[in-house]
């Protein structure tokens, strides 16, 4: 079982300047496990080398305790601390004339005498590190022949050879190639897990980082310190915020993050396997999205459009012909032996013809609106702990409105004033105030009275297109 090695209790990190301290960071509170890979990253200048020098005791604290397996870390010696942290640091050490045993043999100055020679005992130590890091075939090359690569694996294993509890690596992996990286990374996981050490290192490599490490330290000058598992840190957002830029997307299906290229148009690619997966990477990045399916909202869109495609009269004939008693539904229901049914000039004709006729005009203002409600700002309210049902009523609904305000209008207006529907639909039966309008005018030609009854409906319409104006004005504002 993994237990704390390292416990940190409202530490300040800083360094004087002209006249005062420059204070890095504060009120840091962590624990790191021994048995597990510890990654700190963060933006250059954010203080990651700060707080790592002063967790090996190359700088003082400005404030705070860190506890190294209970001890006080002032509390210990030079000559203790050596036998309870070890360091690499990121600099190329330019040694000569020496062999890479010989450097290794090092490790072991905090348990040798004055003058360094190695026993017995100390020899199988440094024999067990080569070993462990993979190196028995460089250990009688000289150190300034070997790569930057085999050079860090050396020094990590003179690390090995110094039996700390505690290893610090300052960006190990900066001046190796990819492969070499990887390599890297997967050998000091490999370490923690063999040794039982806490090992912690500063890294600029986020990919490797989010797959390799088991803790992940966010660090940065608003939110100070971020500790979790990298499957924490994606899950609650803090890995999308804290790398938020143009440009960079993170991808919470497989927790990791990508280039995201601005698309100028969308197609659709058939196929499978590592071709489609290349033609769809090499699409992207020329700016066009590629995908299996179809734009489902796209489709969705159409199927309330198409139907305005078609003239007014000729869509609340169709439902005439559908609804009448020898229209196409009670003909289906004569065919499967079931009662008939009476709908046709009745209200619920008429309610069925003006939902079909005036339904795209609410959805598609709404739709407008919806589409365009940025994700970020729902995923936040996800992040800050809202459910489904806080986040509607919080967010989606509010921003929402303006859509809203428009499409009653837009229903509003030609509802009030029609009358075909009533009269083809409801047989006359079922009078609208359109319908009072018209026969005033065609039929009793009673022209005061009508123009009456329509200057009373422009003024509601007028009213409501105000309200509208509003409403609308007070959205944007709400929005900006």
């Amino acid at each position: 079982m993994n237990k704390e090695t390292i416990h940190i209790e409202n530490l300040s990190i800083g360094y004087p300047g002209k006249g005062d301290v420059k204070v890095v960071a504060d009120g840091i509170c962590a624990g790191i496990n021994s048995g597990e890979l510890t990654c700190l990253l963060g933006a250059n200048g954010v203080g990651k080398s700060t707080l790592l020098r002063t967790l090996s005791a190359f700088q003082p604290k400005l404030g705070g305790n860190i506890f190294i397996e209970g001890k006080e870390i002032g509390d210990y010696t030079d000559k203790q601390l050596s036998r309870v942290i070890s360091v690499v640091l990121t600099e190329k050490c330019d040694i000569r004339n020496m062999s890479v045993v010989e450097l290794i043999g090092l490790g072991r100055s905090p348990y040798t005498g004055f003058w360094g020679t190695l026993s017995k005992e100390d020899k199988t130590v440094v024999d067990k590190s080569i070993a462990l890091v993979g190196i028995p075939h460089l250990a009688h090359r000289m150190v300034h022949t070997l790569s930057d690569g085999e050079r860090q694996k050396v020094m990590i294993a003179k690390a090995l050879a110094q039996e700390t509890p505690v290893i610090y690596l300052d960006e190990p992996t900066a001046f190796l190639d990819f492969p070499s990286k990887v390599e890297m990374m997967q050998l000091l996981h490999q370490l923690s897990r063999q040794t039982d050490k806490t090992i912690f290192l500063s890294t600029h490599d986020l990919e490797l980082a989010l797959q390799i490490a088991d803790k992940i330290w966010l660090m940065d000058k608003v939110n100070g310190v971020t500790i979790g598992t990298p499957e924490d840190l994606s899950l609650n957002g803090s890995l999308s915020n804290f790398f938020a830029r143009k440009g960079i997307a993170f991808d919470l299906e497989t927790g990791l993050f990508r280039v995201a290229n601005e698309y100028t148009s969308q197609i659709r690619l058939a196929g499978h396997g590592q071709k489609y997966a290349m033609v769809r990477k090499a699409l992207q990045r020329n700016g066009i999205l590629a995908n299996r399916n179809v734009n489902q909202t796209s489709f969705i869109v159409l199927i309330f459009i198409l139907p305005m495609w078609m003239n007014f009269l000729l869509r609340t004939l169709a439902w005439q012909t559908l609804l009448e008693k020898t229209g196409v539904i009670n003909s289906i229901l004569s065919t499967l032996h079931l009662p008939a049914l009476n709908i046709i000039n009745t209200p619920s004709a008429i309610v069925l013809g003006m939902v079909y006729n005036f339904l795209p005009f609410m959805v598609l203002p709404l739709y407008n609106v919806l589409v365009k409600i940025d994700k970020s700002v729902i995923n936040a309210a996800y992040d800050l702990g809202a459910n489904g049902v806080q986040t509607f009523v919080r967010i989606i609904f509010p921003l929402s409105l303006p859509g809203m305000f428009s499409g009653i209008t837009m229903v509003f207006v030609p509802s009030l004033t029609t009358f075909v529907i009533s009269k083809i639909l409801g047989g006359s039966k079922i009078l609208l105030i359109g319908n009072v309008i018209e026969q005033e005018f065609t039929q009793t030609g009673n022209w005061n009275l009508g123009s009456g009854l329509s200057i009373v409906l422009m003024l509601f319409i007028i009213f409501n297109m105000v309200i509208s104006v509003i409403t609308d004005k007070e959205g944007e504002a709400n929005t900006l």
